[in-house]
């Protein structure tokens, strides 16, 4: 709206900010519907995709925030890796809430260096190993056991369901997901496998 309210508007830049707005819309739409299924136990849009595809759109959607806060996002793909049977949208989420939450987390205390590193890894036993770790403060010890559960939050706003919803969906594609604090960037480390599809990578 101010742009609009500009003498002279740039309007390319009004076009380009509109589309960005209808495509937030249509995700939060998507993410929103496929979590509700979810939680009505109907089975997931599932299709064989590479895990690092979904990561990079994932990092594309997330830009603009990634820039406004300063932090600098490497990704580390594993390219020799299978691909796996998952539904886009509700992996897509889960990439975007990790690299949310260690965004938040960095802000929050302050972090001068702001880093973020996603790192896809061939597992054993034919899996996939994502890695999402950060330079922040790391998780308080007394907070370890409790991330994942429904409504636990660090945050003043927080609701506490983002943790549980991202174990949900990647317990749904038959994986697993942890935190801990091995970041090699000094902060905090959360990672999940994934089964590649066939059973082998």
């Amino acid at each position: 709206m101010r742009w609009l309210a500009r003498p002279t508007p740039d309007i390319a830049e009004v076009r380009d900010l509109t589309k960005r707005v209808v495509g937030d819309a249509r995700r939060a739409s998507e993410v929103i519907a496929r979590i509700r299924a979810m939680a009505t136990r109907r089975v997931p849009e599932q299709s064989f995709l590479f895990l690092d595809e979904l990561i990079r759109e994932a990092l594309l959607f997330l830009r603009h925030e990634l820039e406004a806060r300063h932090v600098a996002v490497s990704h580390f793909p594993a390219f020799e890796a299978g691909k796996v049977l998952a539904d886009r949208t509700l992996l897509q989420q889960v990439i975007v809430n990790l690299a949310v939450n260690a965004v938040q987390a960095m802000n929050h205390a302050g972090s001068a260096d702001r880093k973020i590193n996603i790192r896809t890894v061939i597992g054993d036993a034919g899996t996939l190993r994502c890695l999402v770790e950060d330079s922040g403060p790391g998780i308080a010890a007394q907070h370890g056991t409790r991330l994942f559960e429904s409504f636990f939050t660090t945050k003043d706003s927080g609701m506490g369901m983002g943790l549980r919803i991202c174990r949900s969906v990647i317990e749904a594609h038959g994986g697993q997901i942890e935190a801990d604090n091995r970041s090699t960037l000094g902060g905090a480390r959360f990672s999940f496998t994934l089964p590649v599809a066939g059973g082998s990578a």
